[in-house]
Formats: C-alpha cells, structure tokens, sequence
C-alpha cells in the first residue's frame, strides 16, 4: 500500500526574494526620479518664464506670479514704474532686452545711448566684452 505523500509549502528561494525586492526598488527609484524631474521642470517653467524664453538667467522676472506681458524679465509692474513699453521686449530698440539694461548693464532701456552718445547700447556691450 501506497503512503500518500505530504504535501510541503514551498518556500520561495532567496533568489526570487532578492530579484522582487530589486524590482521594488528600481520602480521607487523611477518614480521618485520622475517626481523630482516633474516638479525641477515645472518649478523652472513656473519661475523663469523669461529665462526659458530668451536663454539668459539675468532676465528672470523677480515674482513669477507677476505678469510680464513682453517677457523680457520686467514684469508689467515694473515696466510701469520706468516708464518702458509692456509690450516691446526692447522699447528703446538697441538690441538689448529692458531687464538686460536695468539689471546687467545699469542702462536706461528707454534711451538706446545711453552709456556713450556715439554708440547704441548694444555696440558699447560688445565694445566691453573685447
């Protein structure tokens, strides 16, 4: 006669273990990376409009909230208060963006010579650089 045979729970091997408690962490990994791109991006976006628009940090607006309608780094506020145009990016038209002037260069963006008579303000910039 035949004994029936017992049946034995079987017990994962500490391969298998190993390998499922890899896949956990590399899908944490991933999402938290994911998390961190998403916010790093939207955070950028959200608070230098004008730096992803024109490639340079010197021209991010100072309060992201606030509207820059041109978006050259003033914002409307701003704009009201030197008297540049809201809607031109460079109201003296010198090649240079308003927040440049005011910010970099310490020009008055309402007056395309106002560093040297003969000379736009861009032309003095590149003159300086050389």
């Amino acid at each position: 006669m035949e004994t029936p045979m017992q049946s034995q729970p079987i017990s994962p091997s500490p391969l298998s273990k190993n390998f499922v408690f890899g896949i956990l962490i590399a899908a944490v990994a991933i999402a938290v990376t994911g998390l961190v791109v998403f916010f790093a991006t939207r955070d950028r976006n959200t608070a230098t409009q004008a730096t992803a628009q024109t490639g340079n940090s010197v021209v991010a607006p100072l309060i992201a909230s606030e509207k820059d309608s041109d978006t050259d780094g003033l914002t409307d506020a701003e704009e009201a208060k030197l008297g540049t145009d809201p809607a031109k990016p460079d109201t003296d038209g010198d090649r240079l963006l308003d927040a440049e002037e005011v910010r970099s260069i310490k020009s008055d963006p309402k007056n395309p010579k106002s560093k040297d008579p003969t000379l736009t303000d861009y032309e003095w910039v590149r003159k300086q650089s050389r």
